[in-house]
């Protein structure tokens, strides 16, 4: 076995670890500088702060959680390697456009999101600031993730190329591994489909030996599915938790500053912001509808069992559907920490509570 790729893999994977913690830590440093714009440094160095923790916890769990993704992953190839029908054919093509087409969206609108953080700096000169009437012998400079006030000992193109360079790997790693669950979870919700169908047609089988044949295969099938979301779930709860703490305490922020920017008529700004709520609103659903979609298929075996023509056959046969019905019945559900259920009842709950918190802030400002 080839140990290179999986060893470079790894170095990569501490690398990127560090520049994230170091990002994180250097951030600190700056909340507590209080030579600069202290509104901006805050909302930009914490909103920042949340995506490099947010980013570090997703790679590192799921590294140490790499066991049972790689059943997941393997069961993954599996499936596309041994199709047994047309039908179940496009259920799968279905659903691997669907997340495709999400996938290929969602990483454009992220982009866009943080073009203006890059971009900005360039065409934004520095400028001397001051504290109490007093000049201070320093810039104040703008950077992709926060101003800084550097004199002539600091490289101002440093620490630019730098944290360029930390916002483009927060990017793919925090939006890319939401893709990767959503991906990988609506493969599995496929699989639940193409099983229902399986179970649908298996009471058209009059022999009883093809009858036990195919249900203990499908009865198998339903227990490794079953398994598998079970693994998404130990894997990925913690994560949800983080995501959704992270997303909403962002949105609170950002909303003030969009607020402030449409008082103070920058539509640019206001633009930025809103595209970044959008964001961070998605991020929150993909979990949301991906977990919901999961919930519902495999609750849609137990009625696709009962739709399987069952009276057509003996009652000595016709009883083990039971036992599949009733294993069925039982819930699936996603969670985040095992507190709240990840489908689309709870995003309609964080909704509310976001435009709660909306309402009461464009009251404050007016004020």
């Amino acid at each position: 076995m080839n140990f290179l790729p999986y060893l470079i893999l790894e170095v990569y994977n501490m690398h990127f670890i560090m520049l994230q913690f170091f990002m994180v830590v250097s951030l600190f440093g700056l909340l507590t500088d209080q030579d600069c714009d202290p509104f901006t440094d805050d909302y930009l160095a914490t909103a920042f702060i949340f995506c490099g923790i947010l980013t570090i916890a997703k790679i590192t769990l799921i590294r140490l959680n790499q066991n049972r993704m790689l059943e997941v992953i393997l069961t993954v190839i599996n499936d596309w390697t041994r199709i047994k029908s047309l039908e179940a054919r496009n259920i799968m093509m279905k659903n691997a456009k669907f997340g495709k087409t999400i996938f290929i969206t969602y990483m454009t609108f992220s982009g866009i999101a943080i073009i203006p953080n890059i971009c900005e700096p360039i065409i934004s000169p520095a400028v001397t600031y001051t504290i109490n009437s007093t000049l201070i012998d320093r810039n104040l400079g703008q950077l992709p993730l926060t101003n800084v006030c550097f004199n002539e000992t600091m490289s101002y193109t440093a620490l630019y190329v730098l944290q360029s360079v930390q916002i483009l790997l927060i990017w793919p790693a925090n939006v890319g591994s939401d893709c990767y669950f959503f991906g990988i979870t609506m493969h599995i919700v496929g699989q639940f489909e193409c099983l229902s169908v399986d179970f649908k047609n298996l009471g058209k089988c009059k022999n009883s030996e093809t009858f036990r044949k195919y249900l203990a295969e499908y009865v198998q099938r339903h227990s490794q599915l079953l398994r598998l979301s079970t693994n998404l779930e130990n894997t990925f709860n913690v994560i949800f938790l983080f995501q959704i703490s992270a997303s909403i305490m962002e949105i609170c922020m950002t909303g003030l500053r969009m607020i402030v920017s449409i008082r103070t008529k920058d539509p640019v700004a206001t633009l930025n912001f809103i595209i970044i709520i959008i964001v961070l609103m998605v991020q929150i659903f993909l979990y949301c509808y991906s977990g919901s979609c999961l919930t519902i298929a495999a609750k849609n075996l137990k009625i696709a069992t009962y739709f399987s023509n069952w009276y057509e056959l003996s009652p000595s046969i016709s009883k083990d559907l039971m036992f599949v019905i009733i294993r069925a019945s039982k819930t699936f559900s996603l969670t985040a920490g095992h507190i709240i259920e990840m489908n689309l009842e709870s995003f309609t709950n964080i909704l509310k509570a976001v435009g709660s918190y909306f309402s009461v802030l464009q009251a404050m400002v007016e004020v």
